[in-house]
């Protein structure tokens, strides 16, 4: 999701302009011209869900791991130095694992892309969770970081995070 403020010279609250783009795929952001300072808030898409283990009865498996947060990214701009038009990409989350019998559960997936704010700001995504095991817990995805993509989750540990700038 992408949360995109402009604040007029005056700066009081009630001039403020909010456009909020939620729906996967691409939109054009244009800043007001009274606009002296744009915010961007981007939230990264999260990671899918693995599925639950389901092995032979009376043989303890694990539900899967929930996938990783997508990250969050904030970026205040000043008007002027925004061009005229700023594309939005917004991104589908992560699949979940496949379901499975008599099996270990599959992984989730990473979503295929990341929350862009144009070329100027990206927020990262989650890592999908660990597919369930037998006797043992699955790890969740790893959250998205500041610089990079949350990993997938294994077996009873979970995904390493994102790294930063």
């Amino acid at each position: 999701m992408t949360v995109v403020v402009n604040v007029p010279q005056c700066g009081l609250p009630v001039n403020q302009r909010i456009s909020v783009f939620s729906t996967p795929g691409a939109s054009t952001f244009t800043p007001a011209p009274s606009a002296q300072t744009t915010r961007v808030i981007l939230i990264g898409p999260g990671g899918g869900g693995g599925s639950g283990g389901s092995i032979i009865s009376g043989t303890a498996s694990s539900g899967g791991g929930g996938g990783g947060a997508g990250g969050l990214a904030d970026v205040t701009f000043a008007s002027s130095a925004l061009p005229s038009t700023v594309t939005v990409t917004i991104p589908a989350g992560g699949l979940g694992g496949l379901t499975v019998t008599g099996a270990v559960g599959n992984p989730g997936a990473a979503a295929l892309s990341n929350t862009t704010f144009g070329s100027l700001v990206t927020a990262f995504s989650g890592g999908g969770g660990a597919g369930g095991q037998s006797a043992a817990s699955s790890g969740g995805g790893g959250g998205a970081g500041g610089g990079g993509v949350g990993a997938v989750g294994t077996n009873a540990a979970g995904g390493a995070g994102g790294t930063g700038p």
